[in-house]
């Protein structure tokens, strides 16, 4: 029940935007204590194969089927589509200097962030730890850019306050002519691996910042999922 409590408030705290009040929760002991208690029970739940355990996000599994029926439907219509890759650059670094249990605890914002600005027809999966997929049927190239945007700037928002040094490597690809869907994923990690050199992701990291360097790993982090994973939140005005 208390660790309940802590995470609601840590909840309606981030969205709301008090980052001061969070980063005083990461200060917390008691709150320590239960985001550790909250990350190894959500990795010892008996898993459904369509959910990640960890994000909450599709699974995939889950990620998979969906992409074999996106293809028969593109091969049919040829309809414009978008394939987004994401991933935590430096999570594994963050995991061997703080353990996997801590580090678990930022996947979860981020994923919340891919799949807040999703609408109800988008697919949004964790398909390794740390690395998040997302299928936009029926999108621009503008509208993907969009998307795209507001997912790097609000998860390297959200990773800022929680005082460490990771942040989200992205890269998305559309299939043109004959191409597949899975030729748009090749490319999209392609380029996402690209952004990473790009924006240059050296470091250790390590909690970054002298006034946050005491806090042991980043009590915002702890925020579950906002959506369940078969049906991704829709926003006001789409892509």
């Amino acid at each position: 029940m208390e660790n309940q409590l802590l995470f609601d408030v840590a909840i309606a705290a981030v969205a709301a935007g008090a980052t001061v009040l969070v980063m005083t929760l990461g200060r917390s002991a008691r709150v320590r204590k239960a985001i550790r208690a909250w990350s190894a029970s959500r990795v010892k739940l008996p898993g459904n194969p369509l959910v990640d355990p960890i994000s909450g996000l599709a699974s995939r599994q889950a990620w998979n089927d969906a992409l074999r029926r996106e293809e028969d439907r593109l091969a049919r219509y040829r309809r414009p589509a978008t394939i987004l890759v994401a991933e935590l650059d430096g999570l594994e670094r963050f995991a061997s200097a703080f353990g996997q249990d801590v580090a678990s605890c930022l996947i979860p914002p981020v994923a919340a962030v891919i799949s807040r600005n999703a609408r109800n027809a988008d697919i949004v999966a964790s398909i390794e730890y740390g690395r998040f997929v997302a299928l936009l049927p029926e999108t621009s190239e503008i509208a993907a850019t969009n998307y795209v945007e507001r997912v790097r700037a609000e998860s390297d928002a959200w990773l800022e306050a929680c005082a460490v040094t990771i942040r989200v490597a992205v890269g998305w690809a559309q299939p043109i002519g004959a191409e597949s869907l899975a030729d748009a994923l090749r490319l999209a990690i392609d380029r996402m691996n690209s952004d990473r050199r790009r924006r240059d992701f050296r470091g250790s990291a390590e909690v970054a910042g002298s006034s946050r360097s005491n806090l042991p790993f980043p009590a915002a982090a702890a925020v579950p999922p906002a959506a369940p994973a078969a049906a991704p939140g829709s926003h006001g005005g789409g892509h």
